[in-house]
């Protein structure tokens, strides 16, 4: 919409080298004592040229996921978290970030929250929302595999 009634502004800035990450989905599920991946697409613009990681923050206790090399080629980049046998079930927010290894400058991996194309009870889908996009991942760690006990003897003591 627009007329001779509207009052237009218009912002020209230099384009300037950036990364971007983004994840199909915005939650992961890892199970005590296994481990679980997430798969990131990284995509550079404008010239950047820096060595990225790709790493997670604010892991629940028992835990981890080693930051890994993303190539210099765009594409797709998996993480692997792994929760030790002993890490307590937990739900929580965490993070997926890009770092530039030399100046720690560090970008958000972000999960998009809507498309025109999402069936989401409304014919052809929301196609804007309040919240576009959240970089607040949800991670769940669930409890391991239930121990065996031993057989029990029906043998007199």
């Amino acid at each position: 919409h627009g007329g001779d009634d509207f009052i237009y502004r218009l912002a020209i800035t230099e384009a300037a080298p950036s990364a971007a990450a983004t994840v199909a989905f915005h939650s992961a599920n890892v199970q005590a004592g296994k481990g679980s991946e997430m798969k990131v697409a990284v995509k550079r613009a404008n010239g950047f040229k820096a060595k990225l990681q790709l790493a997670a923050k604010n892991l629940p206790d028992g835990v981890t996921a080693p930051p890994v090399d993303v190539p210099e080629k765009d594409g797709e980049v998996t993480l692997k978290l792994t929760a030790s046998a002993d890490a307590k079930p937990a739900g929580q927010p965490f993070a997926l970030i890009l770092r530039e290894t030399e100046s720690g400058t560090e970008y958000p991996a972000r999960h998009f929250m809507t498309t025109g194309s999402e069936n989401n009870g409304v014919p052809q889908g929301y196609t804007e929302l309040v919240i576009g996009a959240t970089d607040q991942l949800w991670l769940t760690v669930l409890a391991g595999p239930a121990k065996a006990e031993p057989p029990k003897s029906d043998a007199p003591k």
